[in-house]
């Protein structure tokens, strides 16, 4: 099952956030969020808000714990 989360209106390119994107993508969420926090760039936070947004849709929706997610495409 997937769980989406859409960020809107981010003052980021995506060309500098691509490459934070690509070493989160694969991770479970919680190494995703312990690499993003302790990055510390300012382009990590609307990524670190998006994956905790999609990780409370999947505790909401279906009582799916954030350690059990894996962050795909």
């Amino acid at each position: 099952m997937e769980f989406l989360a859409k960020a809107r209106f981010i003052r980021y390119s995506p060309f500098k956030l691509r490459p934070l994107v690509d070493v989160v993508r694969g991770k479970n969420v919680e190494d995703a969020l312990n690499w993003l926090s302790t990055y510390s760039v300012g382009r990590s936070v609307p990524i670190q808000k998006v994956i905790q947004s999609a990780a409370a849709n999947a505790l909401h929706d279906s009582g799916i714990d954030a350690h059990k997610l894996m962050i795909t495409d």
